[in-house]
C-alpha cells in the first residue's frame, strides 16, 4: 500500500488493520511518506493495528521525510493478544541531506502505545519542536544525526533474539543499542543520513526475521 503521496498541515490520514486467528501478514509502503511544510497546524496520522491470537504481523513502512517547517502528529495503536508476534519499524529522516536539505524549523510529536490482552505494555513518546536540526546536534539527543529509527519486536522469543540483534548492531554505522525485557525487544538506530540508515536496518531486520525476503521495495 501506499499511504499517501505526501502530507501537510490540516491532512487527516486514519488507517486500521485487522489479522484474525493464525494470520500472517505485512504492511508495506511503495515509497516514503513526505511531510511537507504547513501554513496551518499540523498533518495528523493515526494508525490503528488489531492483533488476534497466534498470528504474526509485521509493520514495515517505508521511511517519513520531514521537509522544513512540516508539522506532524502521529499515532500506533496496538492491540494484540498474548501470543501474537509482532514486528515494527519506524524510520524518521529529517530533511533529505543529498538535496541539501535541513529541517531547521518544524514540529513532530510521534506516539506508540500497545496492549497486550488488554495490558499496556510498551509506550513511546517522542516530541521535537523548534529547530530539530538544532535538537539533534545534542550529543545526549542525536549526536548529529539526521536520520532515525526504532525497531520493536512483540514476541514470545523476544529476549532470544537479542544477542544476534545486537552483533549486527555493533558492526553498523551510526550508533545503536538494544534492550529486550517482559517479551520486547527495542533498538534504536541513528545514523548521518537516511541511506546509511536504510543499510544498517537490512541486517538488523534479517537477523529478527531470518530467511523470510523483504518486500522489494526494502531492497532496492
Amino acid at each position: 500500500m501506499n499511504t499517501a503521496g505526501g502530507l501537510t498541515g490540516g491532512d487527516r490520514l486514519n488507517q486500521e488493520f485487522d489479522w484474525g486467528e493464525q494470520s500472517r501478514g505485512m504492511v508495506t509502503t511503495l515509497a516514503a511518506e513526505k511531510i511537507y511544510r504547513s501554513t496551518g497546524g499540523p498533518a495528523y496520522v493515526t494508525t490503528k493495528l488489531r492483533i488476534a491470537a497466534d498470528a504474526d504481523v509485521e509493520w514495515l513502512p517505508q521511511e517519513t521525510i520531514l521537509f522544513d517547517r512540516s508539522d506532524l502528529d502521529r499515532t500506533l495503536d496496538v492491540e494484540m493478544c498474548g501470543d501474537a508476534t509482532f514486528l515494527a519499524v519506524e524510520v524518521i529522516i529529517f530533511g533529505r541531506t543529498a538535496m541539501g536539505e535541513t529541517m531547521t524549523t518544524g514540529r513532530l510529536l510521534d506516539r506508540w502505545r500497545i496492549r497486550r490482552n488488554g495490558q499496556l505494555i510498551y509506550v513511546d513518546s517522542l516530541r521535537l519542536e523548534g529547530s530539530p536540526q538544532a535538537m539533534l546536534e545534542l550529543p545526549a539527543v542525536g549526536n548529529g544525526a539526521r536520520a532515525i529509527a526504532t525497531l520493536l519486536l512483540v514476541a514470545q522469543d523476544a529476549s532470544a533474539r537479542l544477542e544476534a540483534l545486537r552483533a549486527v548492531a555493533d558492526r553498523v554505522l551510526g550508533r545503536s543499542a538494544a534492550s529486550s525485557w517482559n517479551g520486547l525487544l527495542l533498538a534504536r538506530f541513528l545514523a548521518a543520513d537516511g541511506a546509511a540508515l536504510h543499510q544498517n536496518l537490512l541486517p538488523a531486520l534479517a537477523a529478527l526475521r531470518g530467511e523470510r525476503a523483504l518486500p522489494s521495495a526494502w531492497r532496492n
